[in-house]
């Protein structure tokens, strides 16, 4: 059998709050792309492309 040892996992201030705030900023970034695709892309039909 091997034994293993846990190593202990550090969480600081900046992870903390770097994860919410790149959650934060997925949205809007995905809307972002979304409307450029719409503007940009020839026949692109919003009633008819999914944009996920």
């Amino acid at each position: 059998m091997i034994a293993t040892t846990a190593v202990p996992v550090r969480r600081t201030v900046q992870t903390s709050v770097r994860l919410p705030l790149a959650g934060a900023l997925a949205g809007p970034f995905f809307l972002a792309s979304a409307i450029a695709q719409m503007l940009t892309r020839e026949g692109f039909d919003i009633t008819r492309h999914p944009i996920s």
